[in-house]
């Protein structure tokens, strides 16, 4: 008992240290006088009204569309802040809206004519302005674009170098194919879809430099595994997802949260079961033990972002009722009840229907039309006949269970929330690049690729 009571302090200390220091960096952000914004603000709002608001890069593909409509608001938000009643401000995260003009417009209008903010954006934190105001000192909304683009290249270079460098060559293939799928060349493009790839990018790294040393650090003196030891791990390991969990509910608003959470784990769920011939050494002496404890530690990782994500979000809503004083539930609910089941004059089974293939039509290859569907289908038969052919004689069970479940959870995420993922396709099926990943490495864990080597040899002598 003494043990858990340690852990539950552990982390609830956790929690309070980085919900006060993302609050204060917000607060921070906020602070800064409006003045030293306001020429790249307007600079801003003149790109985007020269622009459609939602602007498509390849015509006709969904894909392709990139949410100036989102941008635009964030930075309506960013020129709002009041720095002399920050935490009200903060809270509120109000901007101007006339509803009968674009976003684009609206911006212009706050910067040009003083327009005070008229419409609350209460139910997201908005985070990421504790990066984009500061920002706006020096760039427009232009420069800001190139610079994300730059940053996430190098985050995803040392990801690949990281990979690469411990032998997760199916981590490397894997990542590949899943960003190609959900052409990640738009995401720069669009402030609104960058924040849960960024997360989810330092995260990896971060998980590659603590799980990726040979061995994953889990041997003792003679190689052995002890329990305890990995149990430890993974509960300091915990501690980091929910931390994740919890920078994805300050950052985002319900784009592709999951990556942050299914991507990292994937590679957690990776080096532990092949990072180590220590772990190789349990699983053929004790394979239900093994898998037991590998479900475990999964699980503990998928509570822990959960509980940041979710708390994190709560403390929100407590702190915007303290901090306002009235009662902020009716705008949270209204809200909820409209991303679950908002009314668009559809059945149950086309509103449930239409979220999934929305979501699943946007991947690549079978976005680009009937030869990209060709394609899909051609590979699709390929990963069968691998499967089949050259199967290995012992397969990772525990490893393949778990990124089946992973392959599903995007698409239970799209029946859940089925209005936004309806209406929001054109980003939230980048979710999907964890169930590409999870695809191949299924993939790669009942291939034995070593047979399918000897069998091209075998061909070539023949």
């Amino acid at each position: 008992m003494k043990k858990y009571f340690s852990l539950v302090i552990k982390y609830i200390l956790a929690f309070i240290i980085t919900a006060a220091v993302l609050l204060g960096l917000l607060a921070a952000a906020a602070a800064i006088p409006r003045d030293k914004i306001r020429e790249n603000v307007k600079r801003s709002a003149k790109y985007f009204c020269e622009r459609d608001i939602f602007e498509y890069k390849a015509e006709g593909q969904k894909r392709s569309v990139i949410d100036h409509y989102a941008d635009a608001i964030l930075l309506n938000i960013a020129f709002q802040y009041d720095d002399k009643d920050i935490l009200k401000s903060v809270m509120w995260s109000s901007y101007y809206r006339n509803e009968r003009q674009e976003e684009s417009k609206n911006l212009l209008d706050a910067v040009e004519g003083d327009y005070k903010a008229n419409q609350q954006y209460l139910r997201y934190w908005h985070g990421s302005n504790a990066v984009v105001r500061p920002l706006l000192v020096f760039f427009s909304i232009k420069g800001i674009y190139i610079l994300n683009a730059v940053i996430l290249l190098i985050l995803l270079a040392v990801l690949v170098f990281l990979l690469a460098r411990r032998g997760a060559v199916q981590l490397v293939v894997s990542l590949a194919v899943g960003l190609l799928a959900v052409s990640v060349w738009f995401v720069p493009m669009s402030l609104e879809y960058t924040w849960t790839f960024y997360i989810m990018l330092v995260m990896s790294i971060v998980v590659v430099l603590r799980e990726g040393r040979r061995g994953s650090g889990h041997e003792g003196k003679h190689g052995n595994i002890y329990e305890g030891e990995r149990d430890s791990k993974s509960n300091n390991l915990g501690i980091l997802f929910m931390i994740c969990g919890m920078v994805t509910c300050f950052m985002d608003f319900l784009t592709t949260e999951l990556l942050t959470l299914l991507v990292p784990l994937m590679i957690v769920i990776w080096f532990r079961h092949h990072g180590s011939p220590a772990e190789a050494a349990l699983l053929e002496k004790d394979g239900e033990k093994y898998r037991t404890l590998g479900l475990k530690q999964a699980a503990v990782l998928t509570f822990s972002w959960g509980a940041g994500y979710a708390f994190m979000w709560l403390t929100k809503w407590i702190m915007a009722a303290v901090v306002l004083g009235e009662n902020v539930s009716g705008y949270v609910k209204e809200n909820l009840e409209e991303r679950i089941s908002g009314d668009l004059g559809l059945s149950f089974g086309s509103y449930l229907g239409g979220a999934l293939k929305n979501n699943l039509g946007n991947l690549l290859p079978g976005a680009i039309g009937n030869t990209g569907k060709i394609i899909t289908i051609i590979l699709v038969f390929a990963a069968f006949y691998l499967c089949f052919v050259y199967k290995k004689e012992k397969v990772n069970r525990t490893a393949a269970v778990l990124y089946l479940i992973i392959v599903f959870i995007p698409l239970i995420r799209y029946s859940v929330l089925m209005n936004h993922s309806y209406l929001h396709s054109f980003f939230t099926f980048r979710a999907l690049l964890a169930s590409v990943m999870a695809v191949f490495l299924i993939i790669c864990e009942l291939v034995d690729w070593r047979a399918f080597g000897h069998a091209n040899k075998k061909k070539r002598r023949n």
